[in-house]
């Protein structure tokens, strides 16, 4: 016992010994941590590993730093480590090396002798033709004219065109028209993109003139597709361009000129095309933005991506309704994975945050209304599906890490409130059929492993009158034990007090139906038929397969 003593009283003072040691850099750390840590020698370490290992062999003198250095062999001074080992690989000792010097900025351009204050623009600079007269001249893409015995070059195609017409005698068909606003422009363009199997896209956005009255736009026709790198890297999957691409040099001069002003929209329309026009261009086609906004606005309204194929082909499909007279467009080809990727993306753009937590924050408190109700006396402002008299469907709402926003405060008190997260919601057609539906059986059922965070969905689900089954309610949690459970259960007691439930059927967790019992007792209770049979097969005694055929 004495040894034990004494022995304690050493490690008490050896730490009392290093605790007097570590509060001597006490002012070399910051606030609340040791670390990163200051050795006596000037070295700083992150770690506490990394600092303990430099204590095994450390001298306690102060590092002089070498640099800046000067090179043995042409004396050279430079600034550090890195610049005197690349300067090494360089120099060979005799001095003679001829070393490029160091950059300096505001540098100045050998050809123009323009003065660059930074590496960005020096660089951006070099990218364009540099000229002797002291000015750039950015490189332009020009265009060859279509003639093929002329060398002619041209910026702009409609200079191109009317060289052509004035030159060369070529014919083009072009028309003036005029419209009262887009949306008859757009319905006019997507008439002709149709008869004549084109598709005209806008390149870049409409210009303002200085005062503003005007804008302009133009749509080239696809053909005049931008030049590209022969010695582009070539496509590794092999589906990428399964449908082809569009064939470069092409240029076609084919375009719609668009002025928009007050009341009027002047449309210049070059209809002539270099290339021919034939149908199975239309798979290069995109999709038209009218058929695309009616996509969406399906989608939107909860339409089935397969209904809306059947809504866009019409009689097409079918071969005794099908109109002979009709052309076929690029929407008869959109695909089912095409509408699907718009329900996606749609779902995608839904999110309010890229955080998913932040996100179902925000859309919860987008549809909640906080109320006034009182527990044991207390008023609290947390509980209540009711403001004003409007109808909030959040029942319940706990973040994870964060007091209760929505539901009874014992959610705070329970064993993991902490790391707790529940959600439930209800509308209130969810509530009119759960008055109705709980006097014949009440329906608990809930999903496993649904979504990348592991959370339960809690659905409550009842029979409507014609027979088939309606959900009520839904909760999602992280947690489904006993305790939880009935905290989110007293959330419908609370919002339908009289609520009278005839019977319960539930699987075969017993958590489930021992926290609605702690809410609603004396509720009969029966078992799922699914979950009877998978345990009598589980628990079967039967060996020959033969007889297990016949019993089930």
């Amino acid at each position: 016992m004495e040894n034990e003593e004494i022995n304690r009283s050493d490690v008490a003072e050896v730490e009392e010994s290093v605790e007097l040691q570590d509060s001597s850099d006490d002012d070399l750390i910051p606030p609340g941590s040791k670390y990163p840590r200051q050795c006596e020698c000037g070295q700083m370490y992150s770690t506490r590993q990394s600092y303990y290992k430099h204590q095994k062999s450390c001298t306690k003198e102060k590092k002089v730093s070498m640099y800046p250095r000067k090179c043995d062999g042409c004396a050279l001074v430079l600034e550090n480590k890195v610049q005197f080992c690349r300067h090494k690989k360089k120099c060979n000792g005799g001095g003679d090396t001829e070393l490029r010097p160091k950059v300096v900025y505001p540098r100045e351009c050998e050809k123009c002798h323009n003065q660059f204050s930074t590496k960005q623009e020096f660089s951006r600079h070099k990218k364009v033709e540099c000229t002797a007269e002291g000015f750039t001249l950015k490189v332009a893409k020009h265009t060859q004219c279509l003639d093929p015995g002329c060398t002619l070059t041209f910026y702009h195609r409609t200079a191109m065109v009317d060289h052509l017409i004035k030159d060369h005698q070529k014919e083009f068909k072009i028309r003036q028209m005029s419209f009262k606003t887009m949306a008859e422009f757009t319905a006019w363009k997507d008439e002709v993109e149709a008869e004549s199997w084109t598709c005209f896209r806008a390149p870049y956005g409409a210009k303002c003139n200085e005062e503003g009255t005007s804008k302009y736009r133009y749509f080239t026709c696809q053909f005049d597709a931008p030049e590209r790198k022969d010695d582009k890297e070539k496509c590794k999957n092999k589906w990428k361009w399964e449908k082809g691409r569009i064939p470069t040099e092409v240029h076609c001069p084919a375009r719609m000129l668009v002025t928009e002003t007050e009341g009027q929209i002047g449309v210049k329309f070059i209809e002539t095309h270099n290339h021919p026009l034939i149908f199975h261009h239309t798979v290069l086609h995109r999709v038209q933005l009218t058929t695309r906004h009616f996509i969406q606005s399906c989608l939107i309204t909860g339409m089935a991506p397969a209904k809306i194929l059947e809504l866009l082909r019409g009689d097409v499909g079918e071969l005794g309704n099908r109109d002979p007279n009709q052309r076929p467009k690029k929407e008869f080809f959109i695909t089912l994975q095409y509408i699907k990727h718009c329900k996606s993306r749609i779902k995608a753009q839904g999110r309010l945050h890229k955080e998913d937590h932040i996100s179902v924050d925000m859309h919860v408190r987008n549809l909640m209304h906080i109320g006034r109700f009182e527990v044991d006396g207390v008023k609290n402002d947390r509980y209540d599906g009711f403001d004003d008299g409007n109808f909030s469907p959040i029942l319940v709402y706990k973040p994870q890490g964060k007091p209760v926003v929505v539901g009874h405060p014992n959610f705070d008190c329970i064993k993991n409130s902490a790391e707790l997260f529940i959600v439930g919601f209800q509308t209130k057609e969810q509530l009119d059929v759960m008055k109705e539906g709980c006097k014949t059986v009440l329906c608990i059922d809930s999903t496993y492993s649904t979504n990348e965070y592991g959370f339960y969905l809690v659905n409550m689900v009842v029979q409507d009158p014609y027979g088939q089954g309606y959900p009520v309610a839904h909760f999602i949690t992280n947690f489904q034990d006993e305790e939880t459970l009935a905290l989110a259960f007293e959330s419908i007691k609370f919002r339908c007090p009289n609520l009278e439930v005839n019977l319960l059927m539930t699987d075969d967790d017993q958590a489930e139906y021992k926290a609605f019992l702690l809410i609603f007792p004396g509720t009969r209770h029966v078992l799922c038929t699914w979950h009877v049979r998978r345990n009598w097969k589980k628990n079967r005694a039967i060996n020959r397969r033969q007889r297990v055929e016949e019993t089930y």
